[in-house]
């Protein structure tokens, strides 16, 4: 999967989940989308030249994703560009129940991080039962009800 990510070059401190909080316009918004689209389309068709078995749209975008028009617009740009299964790189705690428009891609994707153990150097035998008894992921995802 090609997972493009458009982080601040700027700020190293911001993460691209706080793209367009300061925005007060919809000519903001239509900017910074303008020029998001320029960007996520390279990747798509480089996505699809190079026979890439998936592509994701988006990752973690949490100021952006309540713009549900401009996102369906990006998506069928990006489909008639790159032809295989489509997903978005969603927080879960975040983003997960704030997309309304989850319909128009093939997977709901979901980034998670869980904390495994609070010891310095656990063994791999550590982490695997650790991830495998964890919980959390689970409960945050079964307070999506769509």
């Amino acid at each position: 999967m090609l997972k493009p990510h458009p982080d601040p070059i700027d700020d190293p401190g911001a993460w691209r989940g706080m793209i367009g909080q300061g925005f007060t316009s919809d000519r903001e918004w239509a900017a910074w989308f303008a020029s998001y689209k320029a960007f996520i389309l390279r990747y798509a068709d480089l996505a699809q030249a190079h026979g890439v078995e998936q592509f994701c749209v988006g990752a973690e975008l949490l100021a952006t994703v309540q713009r549900e028009t401009e996102w369906r617009e990006v998506i069928a740009l990006v489909r008639d560009r790159y032809k295989g299964p489509l997903t978005f790189a969603a927080d879960i705690d975040r983003e997960v129940a704030k997309i309304t428009w989850w319909d128009t891609l093939d997977f709901i994707g979901v980034d998670a991080y869980p904390s495994l153990t609070e010891k310095n150097n656990p063994s791999l035998a550590e982490l695997k039962e650790a991830l495998s008894s964890n919980t959390s992921i689970y409960v945050s995802w079964n307070s999506y009800d769509s």
